[in-house]
């Protein structure tokens, strides 16, 4: 009896303590800046990042990734030389992208803050405004085989830095 209490302590107590630990980390993390002041970087439980060929998305948790709420689209430097080069210098990489929301009442500052009660279709008629600007993304410096994981995004004066926790972008061609 002693032994197969042993056994379940030393199996099943580990494993459900590394679950638990798992579970309750958010998948993004993100923060705000407006007039040149940054905010804290809060988790977000409720939004989920979904990797696309050219950027992005995130999707309330409990939808389908179809029905996105944001969308990043740009096309980061492929070549190995230069990636290697920004990662030693710790320098950031800036292109240009296509960001999208898809908002209740169209105001662009709560969309950029991934406000929740926002972003999405009105729950009163299930009516969404799309807001696309063009604007400007930095890429955090990053080995090639660990991938991008922090992205700051500049439109129209707003910015939003995310972080990604439990994913990670890898370009699948480098030349």
């Amino acid at each position: 009896m002693k032994r197969i209490l042993l056994l379940i302590a030393v199996t099943i107590l580990p494993l459900i303590g590394y679950s638990q630990y798992y579970n309750n980390k958010a998948d993004i993390q993100h923060t705000f800046c407006a007039d040149g002041f940054w905010g804290e970087w809060e988790s977000n439980y409720g939004l989920i990042p979904k990797i696309t060929n050219n950027g992005f998305i995130l999707y309330i948790d409990g939808t389908h990734p179809s029905e996105w709420v944001m969308k990043a689209e740009f096309i980061p430097d492929a070549n190995k030389k230069r990636i290697k080069a920004r990662y030693k210098a710790k320098e950031w990489e800036n292109i240009s992208c296509t960001v999208t929301f898809r908002t209740q009442h169209g105001d662009l500052k709560k969309a950029m803050q991934l406000d929740l009660t926002e972003l999405g279709p009105n729950p009163k008629n299930g009516y969404c405004q799309k807001i696309e600007r063009k604007g400007q993304i930095w890429i955090a410096p990053y080995k090639i085989k660990k991938g991008m994981r922090i992205f700051n995004i500049w439109v129209e004066g707003y910015g939003l830095g995310i972080a990604f926790n439990k994913i990670t972008m890898i370009m699948n061609k480098y030349y």
